[in-house]
């Protein structure tokens, strides 16, 4: 009696000796369909061949089944309104039927009587296109229960045996950008022959520019080296020609490829997984363990913690904790916490602790290590590191040690050394800070650079140095002030000081600035130990002339705080005091407080 097999086109083949089958889905292997899917359906006076032909027609799956092991009812008269599919068919088909999901198709079978003995099944053979002859290697045959698999090799020659305590087995045989075929064996039969794999010809095609492919590939969990380390060739393959095949609750491995899914952990989902070193698995929806290296090539959701390191390929959902790495190849939610190094290559939001690195694209939440933190496009949240920051566009805070970079800043960047951003909106604290332009907020720091701001050199006289040469740089409302000067009368006095203004706008081309300075005052007589510190805080007035000349002055409090002794005088420090205002000498410094003008040509 020939063995039918029923897809989604509903095609009857009948195959060797009547006693196999094999199925051609309309579809790459690589497909995957959920399980739960539900369908809405209205069955009328038709009988159960009738029922799954139906159903195959409005579902995304394909289904294979031999129809001798269907027990066939008529007159069916039922209706369901979005049920999952497995209800439906378990509601048609009985308890006596199984139901195994593998990729975009259900393959339909008798629930098999365990047996006292197993049976040895094997099938062999060569593999080549349906449309060319060409034999194809790479292709993956696999038992569908037990997950026993093989590769073809170069000359498309392959060879699986496998035992098992029934009267046959299903092979299923796949290969990227093909139609997949599944074949029965009886235990009587010895099969070897010839298998022609038909070409996926509905796929739509697409436009992919070099870079865009390079990109995408690079996508891909199996390019990383480490990745490549801890799995075989073999276990790769089969990640390419097959999507997932089965959802486990627990799974256990030594090694990929040594363990509970065998070479096929790929292409499997677990609840809980276990790793003794590393594990290769399709995902994970609880938790997993590993002694040094836990890689899932799709989703991920739960927990994961390794002695060494995570690597998952698709979006994450959960926590990983990692004595040393975690690489995500997709989007992240939860937190990543690492001795070394987390890597996010997608969108990130959470928590990244490491104790080196971590780096994601568009991070909303806190990246936290002890080195470099990099959001390559959009921060939204904190960064704080001890030595840099790098983030495309902040919106929040970054705090380093040495230096922080942000293209569009918005927010508050803190730094020990130098802050960097091409727009500020918000506040640079720094020793130096360098930015493009300040559209809101300031530049706080001893060297404020604006390229879109103020920066002006001016040539000064004041009450106590006759010619002063001084560079302002920052913006309008906040810049640092870098000044020298020399007084040529008497004992050739110099200062050197640092300070900080705000300017303000009065009218067209009228302005005002109030100014905070400190000089240190020195002489070809002073000691680098005495202390001779002139504070100066400036307000002064001052006429645009041109876009690069002004005319300034103004008056000027003078405080003057000295603890080197005249010996002559008996006094403390220089003898620049004009009228003070207040003068006091105490043990062993003495204080003197006076007003002073200033005037200025800026350019």
């Amino acid at each position: 009696m020939d063995v039918i097999n029923s897809v989604k086109s509903i095609s009857i083949s009948c195959l060797l000796y009547g006693l196999v089958f094999s199925l051609l889905i309309h579809t790459s292997s690589n497909a995957q369909q959920s399980k739960n899917q539900s369908i809405s359906i209205n069955f009328e006076n038709v009988n159960t061949i009738q029922a799954l032909e139906q159903i195959s027609a409005i579902s995304d799956f394909n289904l294979s089944y031999n129809p001798d092991v269907i027990q066939v009812h008529q007159n069916i008269n039922k209706s369901y309104s979005n049920t999952p599919i497995e209800l439906v068919l378990n509601d048609l088909l009985g308890n006596q039927i199984e139901l195994k999901y593998r990729g975009s198709y259900i393959i339909i079978q008798r629930v098999q009587p365990a047996i006292q003995t197993k049976n040895k099944f094997k099938i062999a053979g060569d593999i080549k296109d349906a449309e060319t002859g060409e034999t194809i290697k790479g292709v993956t045959v696999y038992e569908v229960n037990k997950l026993n698999s093989t590769l073809s090799d170069d000359r498309g020659n392959f060879e699986l045996s496998v035992s098992a305590k029934s009267d046959y087995v299903t092979f299923a045989v796949s290969r990227a950008n093909y139609k997949d075929t599944i074949i029965r064996v009886p235990k009587e039969l010895n099969f070897n022959r010839e298998l022609y794999l038909n070409p996926v010809t509905d796929k739509p095609e697409k436009k992919i520019t070099f870079f865009k492919d390079v990109e995408a590939k690079l996508k891909e969990i199996e390019t990383k080296k480490l990745v490549q380390f801890f799995t075989s060739k073999k276990e790769r393959e089969n990640s390419k020609n097959i999507g997932l095949i089965e959802e486990k609750d627990f799974q256990f491995s030594f090694i990929p490829s040594i363990g509970t899914n065998m070479q096929m952990g790929g292409q499997i989902k677990n609840r809980y997984s276990f790793n003794l070193l590393a594990g290769y698995s399709y995902g994970l929806s609880v938790f997993e363990l590993g002694g040094l290296y836990n890689i899932d090539r799709k989703e991920v959701a739960g927990l994961q913690i390794a002695g060494f390191g995570n690597a998952v390929g698709e979006i994450v959902k959960g926590t990983q904790v990692a004595g040393f790495i975690n690489t995500n190849k997709s989007y992240t939610a939860g937190m990543q916490l690492s001795g070394f190094l987390n890597v996010v290559a997608d969108d990130m939001k959470g928590i990244q602790l490491s104790g080196f690195n971590n780096i994601s694209e568009n991070t909303t939440g806190s990246q936290i290590t002890g080195f470099i933190n990099i959001s390559s496009k959009k921060m939204q949240g904190l960064q704080l590191a001890g030595f840099t920051n790098i983030a495309a566009d902040l919106e929040g805070a970054q705090i380093s040690g040495f230096y922080n970079k942000a293209k569009e800043m918005d927010g508050f960047q803190l730094a020990g050394f130098v802050n960097h951003a091409k727009t500020v909106k918000g506040i640079q604290l720094s020793v130096v800070n360098i930015a493009d332009s300040v559209a809101s907020g300031a530049t706080i720091g001893l060297f404020n650079f604006v390229k879109k701001g103020l920066h002006q050199l001016s040539l000064s006289h004041n009450d106590v140095t006759d010619v002063n040469l001084e560079f302002r740089g920052g913006s309008n409302a906040f810049y640092s002030i870098l000044s020298s000067g020399i007084q040529i009368r008497e004992d050739y006095i110099w200062s050197y000081g640092l300070g900080f203004g705000r300017q303000y706008k009065i009218v067209k081309s009228f302005f005002s600035n109030i100014e905070l300075s400190s000089h240190v005052l020195s002489s070809k007589s002073s000691s680098f130990e005495n202390m001779n510190l002139l504070n100066k805080l400036n307000l002064n007035f001052g006429y645009q002339f041109a876009p690069h000349l002004s005319l300034n002055m103004g008056p000027t409090l003078n405080i003057y705080v000295s603890n080197a002794l005249n010996e002559d005088t008996q006094e403390y420090g220089y003898d620049i005091v004009k009228n003070p205002v207040f003068s006091k000498k105490y043990d062993s410094s003495g204080l003197s407080i006076w007003l002073g003008y200033s005037a200025s040509l800026k350019f």
